[in-house]
């Protein structure tokens, strides 16, 4: 294995107290079915054996280096289409139990995440029903969502209820690890979100997510746009210009952590908070 441009990656952000979440996600080359035509590297390992001696590696290097990941998410978006994951559920179901199986034996202090589920949440009603009918470790249930806040409320409401099934999964968080708020797939080119629009659109949407506790993060998908791009879904353009929707989350990352109740009279929205040193409101 060739650790060196990931133990840069994980060394520069954890300068900055930035934690790794590593996908375990596509299948090595060495581990691929040459008989295999069309999405050779999205169809699960033709050797799992071998399979857990790499995520073992990986666990085993992190944590002995001192910088273990953040969190451990197993595949990316195994419930949509094939040129993510060319398997059927009982393929990932398999994977995800050897996988997380090795992590924790590799690094018992691992946080376990999954199933990264693609927009439409195809499989968010069996997925944590299999983790618990295998007690199987679900530190974090991880998945994603194009489109408004309201859209992205409807998919937490599901997680939420789907999770609550399970006594075994009341510490399980959730994370919305990949999210814009358009919809999909209209990112590029002349979208509001290239525009003052998407500012206000984005810290309304911010205030309706804030709504569920339960939603411990939320990662914009994704922070620059392509090189030489008209625009796309980024925070930052390709040659380096900020959006107005970069602002919108500086503006919002600037605000002190606790709440504070605003009253609203007429057609605005707006969020305050404060701390022992100052107080901050966004209108």
């Amino acid at each position: 294995y060739d650790f060196g441009p990931l133990d840069h990656m994980v060394s520069e952000l954890r300068k900055r107290n930035v934690l790794l979440l590593g996908s375990y996600g596509y299948t090595p080359t060495p581990l691929q079915d040459p008989a295999v035509q069309e999405n050779r590297d999205s169809t699960p390992p033709k050797d799992l054996n071998k399979w857990k001696e790499a995520v073992t590696a990986f666990a085993t290097h992190y944590r002995g280096l001192g910088m273990p990941f953040g969190i451990h998410e197993v595949w990316n978006e195994p419930d949509g289409r094939k040129v993510f994951f060319a398997g059927k559920e009982p393929d990932y179901q398999q994977l995800y139990r050897a996988t997380v199986n090795t992590i924790r034996s590799a690094d018992p202090d691992a946080v376990i995440a999954g199933p990264a589920s693609a927009p439409g949440l195809i499989w968010h009603r069996s997925f944590p029903e299999f983790v618990a009918r295998n007690n199987l470790p679900l530190d974090v249930f991880t998945y994603h969502c194009y489109g408004s806040g309201e859209l992205a409320l409807e998919y937490t409401n599901s997680v939420v209820e789907s999770l609550c099934r399970f006594p075994s999964l009341n510490a399980t968080a959730m994370i919305l690890d990949e999210w814009h708020d358009a919809d999909c797939c209209n990112w590029c080119d002349n979208d509001a979100r290239q525009r003052f629009e998407g500012a206000s659109q984005l810290l309304h949407d911010f205030k309706i997510l804030l709504t569920r506790p339960e939603l411990t993060s939320v990662s914009w998908a994704w922070f620059l746009d392509p090189e030489r791009s008209r625009g796309c879904m980024g925070l930052v353009t390709g040659d380096g210009h900020r959006k107005a929707v970069f602002n919108a989350w500086k503006i919002y990352a600037m605000m002190p952590v606790d709440r504070k109740l605003v009253t609203v009279r007429g057609p605005m929205e707006a969020m305050a908070s404060s701390d022992d040193h100052k107080a901050g409101i966004v209108v």
